[in-house]
């Protein structure tokens, strides 16, 4: 077993711009993280799988996403434009919730994560880990298109306090490059998680560590429609099972 997670954040600053502006369905609540499962929500089931395995956990969100959301866990509220996933957890860093912590996991408040996946990352011994999938969910069909990986997700980022500085000055770095190498573009400065990956840094000794299984996340409307069926479906039979 690994060192001891002392701290988990989830990240659920985002604004869900492309879950409220496809016009064309009605969206069932005003955030995809607060999209309605089993007993709660999305994110209220992983705080309770992280609690559950003796986590401690804290969610950045905006203040407007807290009238709506209800929790029980402590909420910081991100101050300004929330920014990227990145930049979400550079903010963190920088605002002291990495400190005292002997590792750190950074998970998405939109991802429906099995307990298999929660499991990998309880376990998991490497100094720094990026989670995800490489390819479309063979489960539920659902693909998503991002450019140079296809069907790809990625679904959050473990690092050992060996590391934080490292991995904190690495997302800085790429943040300004890009801003330089795109000033002219609406999406300058905004480093991806992908971009950490992409570059191949030599903290990431073993590449993406991948969830073979249904855990994903629910970015468009009709996506809610069209996969979200099968997934609340393998949550039941997920959570069946533990209890």
């Amino acid at each position: 077993m690994g060192k001891q997670i002392t701290r988990a954040i989830i990240l659920a600053q985002g604004e869900s711009t492309r879950w409220r502006n496809e016009h064309e369905r009605k969206v069932p609540v005003p955030y995809k993280q607060l999209i309605p499962l089993l007993n709660g929500t999305i994110l209220s089931r992983t705080i309770h799988q992280i609690t559950e395995i003796g986590i401690s956990c804290i969610v950045i969100c905006t203040e407007k996403f807290r009238k709506y959301s209800n929790l029980n866990v402590p909420c910081y509220e991100i101050q300004g434009t929330p920014g990227t996933t990145p930049q979400g957890i550079s903010y963190t860093y920088h605002i002291g919730l990495w400190q005292n912590a002997e590792r750190v996991i950074c998970l998405f408040g939109d991802v429906i994560y099995s307990n298999n996946a929660i499991n990998i990352i309880n376990h998991d011994t490497f100094p720094v880990s990026i989670y995800g999938r490489l390819g479309g969910n063979e489960i539920t069909g659902k693909h998503s298109y991002v450019p140079l990986d296809g069907d790809s997700e990625l679904f959050g980022i473990s690092v050992y306090r060996d590391k934080f500085e490292e991995v904190i000055n690495d997302i800085g770095s790429k943040t300004v490059a890009r801003y330089k190498a795109k000033p002219l573009r609406g999406d300058r400065g905004k480093t991806m998680l992908w971009d950490i990956y992409h570059s191949n840094p030599p903290y990431l000794l073993q590449g993406l560590t991948q969830f073979y299984d249904y855990t994903d996340d629910i970015d468009w409307c009709y996506e809610y429609y069209e996969f979200f069926p099968k997934l609340k479906e393998c949550v039941l039979l997920d959570d069946e099972w533990i209890r």
